[in-house]
């Protein structure tokens, strides 16, 4: 087995807003952020965020910021190389 590079850390950071569903928590909607806490929106989660903003659905709204740190490791085996988050 042949390491063609060391691992590394990565950290990634993700913002986002989050509705929950009022009955049933932990279960909803997140739309993803800027850092400013700006929604970025598409044509396939605009429909839901207007309705979760207008009253149409029965959420509460939470603003939330995930990071998360991955540790990678590339291994080659023969010509194949195996990419892995550990």
């Amino acid at each position: 087995m042949k390491i063609i590079k060391q691992r590394e850390r990565k950290t990634n950071v993700r913002y986002y807003l989050s509705f929950e569903w009022s009955d049933t928590p932990g279960c909803g909607f997140n739309f993803d952020c800027d850092e400013k806490g700006n929604v970025l929106l598409t044509d396939a989660n605009s429909g839901n965020y207007q309705k979760c903003i207008n009253g149409e659905y029965d959420v509460i709204a939470e603003r939330k910021r995930l990071m998360r740190t991955d540790k990678l490791l590339f291994i080659v085996i023969g010509w194949v190389i195996i990419v892995m988050l550990v």
